[in-house]
């Protein structure tokens, strides 16, 4: 394996830092088995209680550190990506349109051209490259917190309430850009994109970077001007934060029916969204704190409910009890329920990014004082968010818009399942089971996303249906 390492001479590009460095044994090696430190300290205590505060009435807390897969699993996902060096892709073409084959076959495949491994740490000069850093073995973990009530209000009814909280550290995140170009550049204006060589450059007193450098004045002045992008995927500098009010009625099995309703009030904070390896860009690799807002996930009210009910039809149940045909036609039938319904998710908001400091993304400007939401009358046709509450910024400066906002969300879901099922018994080993199962019965609408991007005519509208329309399955089992 290979990849970019910051501490690298690199003599292609004149002595500076940052090149190509090869893992392993020998000549142009670094002798490391790998880009990225085993991490030994990870230590997840556990810590519990339960207290019977009265004789319905139990209180119960904890606390506990997990940890995830890590960084360093999500980012090695991608290790066909770090052979830098160690391939080639050789390709022959016909100097006259044609006429004369670029080889023959009778002579077999062409052997002039050559062969991997290149170890040589200017082997990718030029071009965009990926990095681990030695630090990003660390693993994310999570400190988890809670503090419930539980109540029995009844035999086999019993309600709970409990305050739950997640921090998230060291998530991997994508907001590392190490190439980027400092802001305070923009300055330059439209001498970032003139070449080096240009008589503006000149007049300004900005020089190539090292001997035999071509590209703009931008490129030039970048921390690595050797390479374009330097991507690190799998950088564990990300946090989030959970809190959430969850309350949950419980019904055990009686009388037919059980039950089980939950609602969740809540609120998620992140800058980096996902666990490791991935996760959306930021606008200004120099000013990470902007990044902090909701997550792409947040769902601040979601309701839930779920049940299963034995109609009260047929031998030994309330109604038609006895063994007439009726009460075996009817009897033995289940019926089962699923419905869910919760807020929709923040919309992620950009602009079409034209800076040249080579940075993720571009948010717009906020307008203060106009309202970011509509409220359409056809919401296929007219538009969900304001478009007036944003505007796309000037040349060469960022937004100042926050990433997402709660007003600015997708569809809420709204969605009933229900199944109907019977078991019939025909000998003492032979069963039959009938089932059938509709998914989102009601056959609702949940909208996609509204795009997010000011830049673009269809921002705040709508182009999609996020959930499948209603569908039915029905099956028949014999157990033997």
């Amino acid at each position: 394996m290979s990849g970019f390492d910051p501490s690298v001479a690199n003599p292609g590009a004149g002595g500076r830092l940052g090149a190509i460095a090869f893992l392993g044994d020998g000549t142009g090696r670094d002798g490391r088995s790998s880009f990225a430190d085993t991490a030994y300290k990870n230590f997840g205590p556990r810590l519990g209680f339960a207290y019977q505060l009265f004789k319905s009435t139990v209180l119960r807390g904890g606390y506990g550190i997990s940890y995830g897969q890590g960084n360093a699993a999500a980012g090695l996902r991608q290790s066909q990506s770090f052979s830098y060096g160690f391939n080639a892709a050789p390709s022959w073409a016909s100097t006259d349109a044609g006429v004369t084959p670029a080889f023959y076959l009778d002579n077999g495949f062409p052997t002039n051209w050559p062969r991997p491994p290149f170890i040589d740490p200017t082997v990718q000069n030029g071009t965009a490259v990926n990095y681990i850093g030695r630090g990003d073995g660390r693993p994310p973990y999570f400190g988890n917190y809670q503090f419930s009530v539980q109540q029995m209000l009844a035999s086999r009814l019993v309600f709970e309430a409990s305050y739950v909280g997640i921090k998230g550290t060291h998530l991997g995140n994508n907001l590392i850009s190490m190439n980027q170009l400092n802001p305070s550049y923009l300055a330059l204006g439209s001498l970032l994109t003139q070449n080096i060589t240009s008589a503006a450059a000149k007049a300004a007193g900005i020089t190539a970077p090292y001997p035999g450098f071509t590209g703009s004045v931008a490129q030039a002045i970048r921390p690595y001007p050797q390479f374009l992008n330097i991507t690190d995927q799998a950088d564990p500098n990300g946090d989030s934060t959970y809190n959430a009010l969850q309350v949950k009625l419980i019904k055990r099995l009686s009388h037919g029916l059980t039950f089980l309703g939950s609602y969740t009030w809540s609120k998620s904070l992140t800058d980096g969204n996902v666990a490791a390896g991935g996760g959306p860009s930021g606008q200004d690799f120099y000013n990470r704190r902007l990044e902090k807002s909701l997550s792409t996930y947040d769902v601040p009210q979601n309701v839930s409910l779920a049940y299963t009910y034995e109609l009260p039809f047929g031998p030994g149940k309330k109604l038609l009890n006895g063994n007439s045909l009726p009460g075996k036609i009817v009897g033995g039938w289940q019926l089962t329920g699923i419905q869910q319904y919760q807020s929709g998710m923040p919309v992620q908001l950009t602009a079409s990014n034209t800076l040249p400091i080579f940075n993720g993304t571009l948010r717009p400007n906020l307008i203060p004082g106009v309202p970011m939401t509509l409220t359409p009358v056809n919401p296929l046709t007219q538009p969900w968010f304001n478009k007036a509450s944003f505007a796309v910024p000037q040349t060469y400066t960022l937004g100042n818009a926050a990433r997402s906002y709660d007003a600015l969300r997708a569809s809420n879901l709204y969605n009933e399942s229900f199944g109907l099922m019977r078991r019939i018994r025909i000998k003492e080993r032979a069963t039959i089971t009938l089932r059938g199962e509709f998914f989102n019965a009601l056959n609702r609408v949940v909208f996609g996303a509204p795009s997010g991007n000011i830049s673009s005519t269809s921002y705040g509208r709508v182009s999609s249906q996020s959930n499948n329309p209603r569908q039915g399955q029905v099956s028949l089992r014999v157990d033997f």
